[in-house]
């Protein structure tokens, strides 16, 4: 992994812009020209001069069954995966105290020049209690399985 040191305090990308070229039918990211889902993420930058400083990119190198947990705000990124039997992959939380509205009165999303159906979407309780009703809370995922601290309540 490569991250931009301090980058997680300024805004460096604007992710609502539309991009020249991104998503579509015919996208296969086996054979992408691009990093991140057929964008190329200079189309996201707010000043388009914008390079980081070689001083301030950090290499993280990581070895099999290792996580990492950082801010979506830091920019940071990956060289491609050139194994051909390895596969890595990211997951994507946020984790916010029950007073902090999620996604207020919206019932779509928009990022990355695509629109995201907001219907099926509910914040997990995954501590502590909800005691402030602001959010849609999920107790079960989209199978229908209750989630282990829901069915104990």
């Amino acid at each position: 992994m490569r991250f931009v040191r301090g980058s997680q305090r300024d805004w460096i990308f604007d992710e609502h812009q539309d991009t020249k070229q991104g998503r579509s039918d015919d996208y296969d990211v086996a054979y992408a020209e691009t990093a991140f889902f057929g964008y190329d993420f200079a189309d996201f930058k707010i000043d388009p001069q914008w390079e980081p400083a070689a001083e301030d990119v950090v290499e993280l190198e990581m070895n099999p069954g290792e996580a990492v947990i950082f801010t979506a705000s830091c920019v940071h990124g990956s060289t491609p995966n050139r194994t051909e039997r390895e596969t890595r992959f990211a997951i994507a939380a946020r984790y916010v105290p029950t007073h902090v509205r999620v996604y207020p009165d919206q019932d779509s999303f928009s990022a990355h020049g695509a629109t995201f159906d907001l219907a099926n979407y509910g914040s997990v309780v995954v501590a502590g209690a909800n005691g402030y009703d602001h959010n849609r809370i999920r107790v079960d995922d989209n199978h229908g399985v209750k989630f282990a601290r829901s069915a104990d309540r």
